[in-house]
């Protein structure tokens, strides 16, 4: 029992120490994580006189339980952010694991953020690693939540799994799908598609209209010559005349 209580509390102080503005550095919560996952496996998997002989019931109780679920979460974050995708997957599989067992609860106020930023970042792992079927799993779990009449995710916070989500969709083929699920959401933000370029007023002013269509002479010459990245900027420069004053004939 003296070795695990001695990782306890070294993984308390450095969870604490990681997360001073001053004095904390990134390896702490890994360390920490690290302890006190092992710490928590062992009073999960020891008999339970074992349990009491060693006086550690508080790794076990629901504040703690949430913490370490904390804990594992930023250490995921760390480590997507080094595109450890195996060591954030673990990490995110913890803290997963001190979420309470039922969905209803996870996603209630206390613990919204962590289980919205866990599955998020699972996500993002799985398809890193191409396991698609696991990816598209918790992208519906976080996806299922901004529905209903009373959502527990806006629109916003649900973008990185539903970039996610449509490159999966669009993977297996259901391309119409994921394109009109990505209409969906770009109408949530303003991005109307319902006046086609048909319907606008053409360019009145004639210096306006021969500078658009030679952008556009430019635009099809510099795809030819393989020019991609002007290509694109005559395009985007094509597009914003379009928008401030109207089409061409050839538009």
């Amino acid at each position: 029992g003296s070795e695990f209580e001695m990782l306890e509390r070294i993984g308390n102080v450095l969870f604490q120490r990681a997360q001073d503005p001053v004095y904390g550095e990134d390896w702490m919560f890994f360390t920490a994580c690290e302890h006190l996952n092992r710490v928590s496996a062992q009073c999960k998997t020891a008999p339970e006189s074992e349990k009491q002989e060693e006086e550690r019931p508080d790794i076990m109780d629901e504040e703690k339980q949430f913490q370490l679920a904390v804990l594992n979460l930023r250490t995921a974050e760390l480590s997507i952010d080094l595109l450890a995708l195996p060591a954030a997957l673990d990490f995110c599989e913890h803290g997963i694991s001190y979420l309470p067992d039922g969905e209803d609860e996870r996603w209630s106020e206390k613990y919204r953020d962590t289980t919205l930023h866990l599955y998020s970042i699972s996500a993002q792992a799985k398809f890193g690693i191409a396991d698609v079927d696991e990816a598209e799993r918790y992208c519906n779990l976080v996806m299922k939540q901004r529905l209903g009449s009373s959502p527990k995710v806006s629109t916003l916070e649900a973008i990185p799994v539903l970039l996610i989500y449509l490159d999966i969709v669009g993977d297996k083929g259901k391309k119409q799908a994921g394109l009109e699920l990505c209409m969906e959401i770009l109408k949530e933000f303003g991005v109307s598609t319902e006046e086609s370029i048909q319907s606008m007023p053409h360019v009145m002013d004639p210096i306006v209209a021969q500078k658009m269509e030679l952008m556009r002479k430019g635009s099809s010459l510099a795809f030819g010559a393989e020019h991609l990245h002007l290509y694109m900027l005559l395009n985007c420069e094509s597009v914003k005349d379009i928008s401030r004053h109207g089409p061409t004939e050839s538009s």
